[in-house]
């Protein structure tokens, strides 16, 4: 029975402690729909490119600091949205922490309750997808 309660505790400790990443894509009205591109093919950039391209939507994505998730696992994220919309590449426009939420702790009148914020790295990118050279012209 104590062995159970042991395991238990510990299972307890460790998903509490894991880092996460959500993230959410939203096409945008009037871009051209796209079949899925594979996540391994998919780039990632630090601004617009000079190449031609057309931008198909954003990628919204949320992930907790304490602990913070590997940046592998934010990037295959990323990748794997943008994929889902056909793009290329994803071009990273914000990547900053931000309050994500609230929690109150204490009793239930306000002199003796705290509210504390949380904060996560919110992170946004432009799906984009290369134009071809004959399309270009």
């Amino acid at each position: 029975m104590i062995g159970k309660c042991v395991m238990l505790v510990i299972a307890a400790c460790l998903t509490a402690s894991c880092a996460t990443v959500s993230a959410t894509s939203m096409q945008y009205v009037g871009s051209p729909g796209q079949s899925p591109t594979a996540p391994s093919h998919v780039q990632i950039l630090k601004a617009m490119p000079a190449q031609p391209h057309e931008r198909l939507g954003e990628i919204s994505l949320t992930a907790s600091t304490q602990p913070s998730p590997a940046v592998s696992d934010v990037e295959e994220k990323l990748r794997e949205k943008a994929g889902r919309l056909g793009a290329d590449a994803v071009v990273i426009v914000s990547d900053s922490l931000q309050p994500i939420g609230a929690y109150a702790w204490g009793g239930w009148w306000a002199w003796d309750r705290t509210v504390y914020t949380v904060t996560g790295r919110r992170l946004v990118g432009v799906a984009i997808k290369y134009r071809s050279s004959s399309s270009a012209e």
